[in-house]
Parts: C-alpha cells; sequence; structure tokens
C-alpha cells in the first residue's frame, strides 16, 4: 500500500510587500489553497512528480518542479521576489514572486 506524502508550503511574514495580501498556490495546475503573510498551508498529495506555482493578481512565481517521496513532507517557501524597489516584476508574468524548496 502507498503512503501519501505532504507538502507543506511556508510564507515569512513581511512588513511592507504584499503583507496583506495572499497568494493563491497550484499544485499541477490544480488551485489548493492560499497563504498570507507568515503563514502555513499542508496538503497531502500522491507520491511522484508535481509543479508548484504561487499566483497574485497577473503575475506569480516561477513553476517549480518537485518530486514527493512517499510518506515524506516536502517544504516550500513562498515569498515575494526582490524588494518592493523593483516594482517592474508586477509586470511580469513569473517574477514576482519565488518559491523555495526548504
Amino acid at each position: 500500500m502507498t503512503r501519501a506524502s505532504r507538502v507543506v508550503f511556508t510564507r515569512p511574514k513581511w512588513r511592507y510587500r504584499d503583507a496583506i495580501r495572499s497568494y493563491r498556490l497550484y499544485i499541477d495546475d490544480v488551485p489548493c489553497g492560499k497563504i498570507k503573510a507568515g503563514g502555513e498551508l499542508t496538503i497531502d498529495l500522491h507520491p511522484g512528480r508535481h509543479i508548484a506555482e504561487a499566483r497574485i493578481d497577473w503575475s506569480g512565481s516561477p513553476r517549480l518542479r518537485f518530486t514527493a517521496q512517499e510518506g515524506q513532507t516536502t517544504r516550500i517557501q513562498a515569498a515575494p521576489a526582490g524588494n518592493a524597489l523593483k516594482f517592474w516584476q508586477a509586470f511580469t508574468h513569473a517574477g514576482y514572486v519565488e518559491l523555495t524548496l526548504l
């Protein structure tokens, strides 16, 4: 019997950029929830290869490919890419948020 895997998204608490806004999270192009600054979201999924993405308005993150191991937890951090002075990132499709495997 195959044991499920788990992915835990975390988001650091920020003072400025996106502090009061949520990121929409997707795994394999399927919406799986939202995460606020300082928040955490846990999702059970089947072991194997997956693609994670975070979105906010018309922008978001590059797609992050990861492999979920049977019975293991994968941790991914969603955070603003750059800083508030890099306002041009808001006009890109996938450069406003970054996802990092922890």
